[in-house]
């Protein structure tokens, strides 16, 4: 049986350091994708245009076909359209009828803004206070597509893992 659980969250949450705990342990995962396009399509502002979400969309879509058994996600599909949102971009049709399609193990675990361990890099261009209105948009496009959302709680990655092995 199949079985895909997304990990998700505003830049700087921790994911990342998720999902790498959950492979030291053995999990099979798929990593981030948007670094590395960001890289390719050499961006350097925080807004991103649809040629971009739609690639990171498509790469999204072809970690989820790939999935063979339990899986941990770094992000889904579902992520782009929050980001899109915020930006006022229109949302394609046939991504919506993929998300209707694909579907995620109904309990998506959210990772929420956490100040503390927040930092900037050559590709987390977001400041702060826009991560807090990703987060917000996340929260919005997972519910609006009938996920349930668990929260995280800011504690260590170790305990973070354990938490999320206990919820699934």
């Amino acid at each position: 049986m199949i079985q895909r659980f997304v990990i998700t969250g505003g830049p700087a949450t921790g994911k990342s350091s998720i999902i790498e705990c959950f492979q030291q342990l053995g999990y099979l995962c798929f990593e981030e994708i948007s670094r590395e396009i960001i890289q390719e399509q050499k961006i350097q502002t925080s807004a991103k245009k649809f040629d971009f979400e739609s690639v990171v969309f498509q790469e999204r879509k072809t970690q989820y076909l790939a999935a063979t058994k339990l899986h941990f996600y770094d992000r889904s599909m579902l992520d782009g359209l929050a980001y899109m949102k915020l930006q006022d971009i229109p949302i394609p049709k046939y991504m919506l009828t993929d998300l209707r399609i694909h579907r995620y193990e109904s309990k998506v675990f959210i990772a929420p803004a956490w100040e503390e361990i927040y930092h900037q890099d050559s590709e987390r261009l977001e400041s702060f206070e826009e991560a807090i209105a990703i987060e917000k948009s996340l929260r919005e496009i997972y519910l609006f597509f009938g996920y349930e959302l668990v929260e995280i709680p800011l504690i260590t990655v170790e305990e973070r893992v354990r938490f999320i092995l206990s919820n699934i």
